[in-house]
């Protein structure tokens, strides 16, 4: 389709004591990072896509909904945990954004 690909990584950070959430933080960040990677050199790295890679804290369709607002979005793709931790909140992302979406099993 040779278009710009944006993989989100959103997870979120529940801990009752701060300094246990510096640590949650860094070490989910890495493994996204680290499971990127891998995903970059299998499927990314020789094929000519454009695309970045971004790691945010949140709910899953609040930061699809924030980043739909600052770029051009076309088509969603996304996991299917997503759909199975929240239905209202991909009613609500649906309803948001506008655009087609395919959640993938």
């Amino acid at each position: 389709m040779r278009a710009h690909l944006s993989i989100l990584y959103t997870y979120r950070l529940i801990q009752p004591r701060s300094d246990e959430v510096i640590l949650k933080k860094k070490f989910l960040e890495q493994e996204a990072r680290e499971k990127f990677q891998v995903l970059e050199r299998e499927l990314l790295a020789k094929e000519g896509i454009s695309y970045d890679f971004k790691i945010e804290v949140g709910f899953i369709s609040d930061r699809i909904e924030d980043h739909a607002k600052k770029n051009p979005l076309d088509f969603v793709v996304m996991d299917k945990t997503m759909r199975s931790n929240s239905n209202e909140s991909l009613d609500e992302l649906l309803e948001h954004i506008h655009v087609p979406m395919l959640v993938v099993p």
